[in-house]
């Protein structure tokens, strides 16, 4: 369906539905307060009528709304300006008739076919949304009388210009008469390439072609070095961070515009138009640095120290898998040792246990490959290209019996992992019955422990050095957390076989 029409239909169900919950808030204290359920019903529909009047045409209050509901919400918000929506009041008579009835004494009710079709679209109407607001761009920045101006283009609004002055900290949206010269300006078409000289030293250039770089000259135009470079080798971060961030679009590296501006003690400053990444500028003395403009903020090519919280979203995957994997390591262990004491019935266990395994293949890992198959089918191709579905692959090959577990996503790691658990219970079951009473392994239990939190550690924290942008690329922290993690397992291994053949913990 258009995205016009369901968002008619959002309004629409909104409207109806939302005074009821209003009340149902203010209820909390109006009746502690003596005001009768009715009065309290009076105050919400005369709020939602109002408040939503005023969202569809005071710009103030719009965007005072927005603000609020982002705190709640936890993600950008946005209310479209449209006196026309105002069409939806036109069912708060229907809501308050709806009330009414329901302060009367209840009653069985039959609902005709045609109640029953506008409860339907009701539901279809509440499920629908926007689309996304989508990221504001800057395609244009002029100098003029020490001040920078910026075509800002919104998603659903026209153009309009911001001005700053030259450091680029703070902008303004300009009210007044654009001067003509800026007008003439943005109208204008500027092909590739851009090549801009410094005015006191006109051996210095910079220019963009159309590509993720910004080339500079030191002898006006007759060789160029690449100045500037778009952090291409971190496409695997960026791709991971507009997943999880919501409706964020992929980053804009490439230089629409460039100028360059005179500052004082005969320095200067270059000023490029990235976007929907904002501005890039550059200082001789300082470097070059991301600028944000009203509502663009660039994206870090890495999670900031002071925004930990960001971690374990960037690193959701691997944090899963590798608790997974650092859980199934300190089970297999403990339940390989256990097998091994129970000396005559090791070869009747290691029977039961590779049975029972065929049996768990059949019955739950057939379907797990027919998700997986479906997954392929289904999933879009730029999920598929992920490095996770490998990862999980790789790993859950480690030797579990005589079978390799295939983990398909969440879903069957958590079953899979379930399964182990429930075998080695089993084993625990069978070691009560049939170990030595002198038999104990507490102390290898610790030494379980250990290697689960190592393991975990040595597989994840790569991906979180990858996040951090302390490791550049994905496939290297991957290669670096596979082989940590064989280290451990291996050693995990060797002290197993010391346990097995001493009675007394390694020294």
């Amino acid at each position: 369906m258009p995205s016009s029409l369901t968002g008619k239909l959002s309004d629409f169900a909104g409207v109806f539905f939302f005074p009821f919950l209003l009340a149902g808030l203010l209820g909390l204290v109006g009746e502690s307060l003596g005001a009768s359920s009715r009065r309290i019903a009076r105050i919400a529909f005369g709020l939602t009528a109002l408040w939503f009047a005023g969202i569809k045409t005071i710009p103030a209050l719009n965007t005072f709304t927005a603000e609020v509901a982002e705190v709640f919400l936890g993600h950008p918000t946005f209310y479209v300006l449209d006196p026309t929506d105002l069409l939806s009041l036109v069912v708060l008579p229907f809501a308050w008739n709806l009330w009414q009835r329901m302060e009367e004494e209840r009653r069985a009710v039959s609902l005709k076919p045609a109640q029953i079709f506008a409860f339907g679209l009701a539901v279809v109407g509440t499920m629908a949304s926007s689309p996304c607001m989508g990221v504001p761009e800057i395609q244009r920045v002029i100098a003029f009388e020490n001040r920078l101006y910026v075509q800002y283009k919104p998603e659903y609004q026209d153009a309009y210009v911001l001005s700053s002055s030259e450091d680029a900290k703070v902008w303004q949206y300009v009210e007044e008469q654009i001067p003509p010269p800026i007008l003439t300006a943005f109208q204008e078409t500027k092909p590739f390439p851009i090549l801009v000289c410094v005015a006191n030293n006109p051996q210095i250039c910079y220019r963009i072609t159309g590509n993720k770089f910004i080339e500079t000259s030191q002898d006006k135009g007759q060789t160029w070095q690449i100045a500037w470079r778009a952090p291409v080798w971190r496409t695997d971060y960026y791709t991971r961070l507009v997943g999880i961030r919501w409706c964020s679009e992929f980053p804009d590296f490439v230089p629409n515009d460039l100028i360059i501006v005179p500052n004082a003690n005969n320095s200067y400053r270059v000023v490029a138009a990235l976007g929907n990444q904002g501005l890039l500028t550059f200082v001789p003395t300082q470097g070059w640095e991301q600028i944000a403009v009203d509502e663009i903020e660039p994206l870090l090519p890495f999670v900031p120290l002071n925004q930990l919280d960001g971690l374990p979203y960037m690193t959701a995957n691997e944090l899963v898998v590798w608790v997974m994997m650092g859980v199934f390591i300190a089970i297999k262990l403990n339940s390989s040792l256990i097998t091994q004491a129970t000396m005559e019935e090791a070869d009747r266990f290691t029977e039961i246990r590779n049975k029972k395994w065929k049996q768990t293949f059949l019955f739950l890992g057939l379907p797990f490959f027919l998700l997986l198959f479906l997954q392929i089918l289904i999933l879009p191709i730029d999920v598929l290209e992920e490095v996770i579905y490998l990862f999980i692959a790789l790993l859950s090959a480690l030797y579990t019996g005589d079978l390799i577990q295939w983990l398909p996503g969440y879903v069957a790691a958590l079953i899979t992992l379930l399964l182990i658990w429930a075998f080695f219970l089993k084993l625990e079951k069978q070691r009560r019955e049939t170990l030595p009473a002198s038999f104990s392994h507490s102390s290898f239990t610790f030494y379980c422990a250990c290697y689960a939190i190592l393991l975990f550690l040595a597989g994840w924290l790569p991906f979180a050095f990858w996040a951090f942008g302390w490791i550049p690329f994905y496939w290297l922290a991957f290669t670096i957390s596979f082989g940590l993690a064989a280290v451990v397992y291996f050693k995990a291994l060797q002290t197993l076989e010391k346990f097995k053949t001493s009675d007394s913990s390694p020294g």
